[in-house]
């Protein structure tokens, strides 16, 4: 059996942008957040947090990550933000990310840009 938790829509305010003009202002990015189970997680029986994974903290530790860190490119902050979700969750789980950078400085680019890295897809 596989399990899934899904952060869906973490916007945040990113300074990120190709031109060192563009990082100046912050930009919305959405952040996708799916952390996998191989197997049956023991919360799901026990109804407690000590053994689970908490979504408040994996939000949070982007939160800083994006805080203290500017980016040219999307595909590195997915990749940062995949690593440092790496070092916080169990061995156990696998973990994929998709970054939307939601209004790009790009005429007639409706629907954004988005990069996704991970364990698996």
């Amino acid at each position: 059996m596989y399990s899934f938790l899904e952060i869906k829509s973490l916007i945040l305010p990113v300074h990120i942008g190709r031109t060192k003009e563009e990082r100046q202002e912050p930009q919305d990015i959405a952040f996708h957040i799916t952390v996998g189970f191989t197997k049956a997680l023991n919360d799901e029986q026990t109804d407690t947090l000590e053994q689970s994974v908490c979504y408040f903290k994996i939000c949070e530790q982007i939160k800083v990550l994006t805080s203290k860190n500017q980016f040219s490119l999307i595909e590195k902050l997915g990749f940062d933000t995949l690593t440092t979700l790496k070092t916080l969750l169990p061995s156990r789980v696998r973990v994929r990310v998709r970054v939307h950078k939601m209004h790009p400085p790009i005429s007639h680019l409706e629907g954004g840009v988005s990069y996704t890295c991970g364990d698996f897809l």
